[in-house]
């Protein structure tokens, strides 16, 4: 009996904590997230004092690889604060990986890449070390809660980018008020998806309408938005819709990494409206 117990004990301690490394992991965690940190804030650094960036390629790639520096920054942080509760790591993770492989999606399009792509190799190796601890990665398979937080975090994406472009639209411009009224268009959809997705947020089936017409909303927003010369501020905010628009998808549609056919998205369907029934005298 006592064999069976001890049995059953190692059984226990060796099965990863949910999606999360556990206490006695830690160690390995908060090493190769100082390596990721260490190695994205140079690469960044590096990048930016090598040569000018004047187009808007490479503004964007150099904007993703900022954003990869202080997440990795953050993570560390987190993963410090939390030593002995790595389950509060979670979302900080995710997070991270999200700038990550946007980072990497980007890198090729700075034309001094070549010059310091050994600093995103040693990033990507780190990188690969945590994702072994968060074992249930964004590989298409479902995962209910983290397609929760994204929506939740695109939502509140849509709303910034919709107020920010309607402080900045004083009346007058039909390109800024066509962007707004699609930008308002992509909020009322994020919204929609993401009280979809909380309920219930255990079944794909569910949402996977609602998520084409969020794609059908965000495409037609980034139609309007790039004829409306909107702020900095605006496109910085829309690229973080993107960035999670993207991340979504891979549950929907899968990765391309790992499916490079997706599905097409459809047209949105306009909304039923029973009509009523007139009563006749043969009813």
């Amino acid at each position: 009996m006592n064999n069976v117990f001890y049995i059953f004990l190692f059984l226990l301690s060796s099965v990863s904590w949910a999606n999360h490394p556990r206490p006695d992991q830690m160690k390995q965690v908060k090493h190769s997230a100082h390596l990721v940190e260490d190695n994205a804030s140079t690469l960044y650094h590096q990048i930016l004092w090598l040569a000018p960036h004047d187009n808007q390629a490479e503004q964007d790639a150099l904007e993703n690889l900022r954003v990869l520096s202080e997440n990795a920054n953050i993570f560390h942080r987190q993963v410090e604060y939390y030593y002995e509760d790595p389950s509060q790591t979670e979302n900080d993770f995710y997070a991270l990986k999200d700038a990550y492989l946007e980072a990497r999606r980007t890198f090729r399009q700075l034309h001094a890449y070549a010059q310091v792509e050994y600093l995103l190799q040693n990033v990507s190796t780190n990188f690969r070390t945590l994702q072994s601890y968060y074992w249930e990665s964004d590989n298409g398979s479902w995962n209910g809660r983290r397609v929760q937080q994204l929506a939740y975090e695109l939502q509140s994406a849509c709303s910034r980018v919709q107020r920010q472009a309607q402080k900045e639209n004083w009346g007058g411009d039909y390109k800024k008020d066509n962007a707004v009224r699609a930008l308002r268009n992509l909020l009322n959809s994020a919204t929609h998806f993401y009280r979809q997705a909380a309920n219930p947020w255990h079944d794909p089936s569910h949402t996977e309408h609602d998520f084409q017409n969020l794609k059908w909303a965000y495409q037609s927003a980034r139609q309007s938005l790039a004829y409306a010369g909107f702020s900095l501020n605006v496109r910085q905010e829309f690229r973080r819709v993107a960035v999670l628009l993207r991340r979504l998808s891979y549950y929907y549609s899968g990765d391309d990494h790992h499916n490079p056919h997706p599905r097409p998205v459809p047209r949105p369907q306009p909304p039923h409206h029973p009509q009523p029934h007139h009563h006749t005298y043969m009813d």
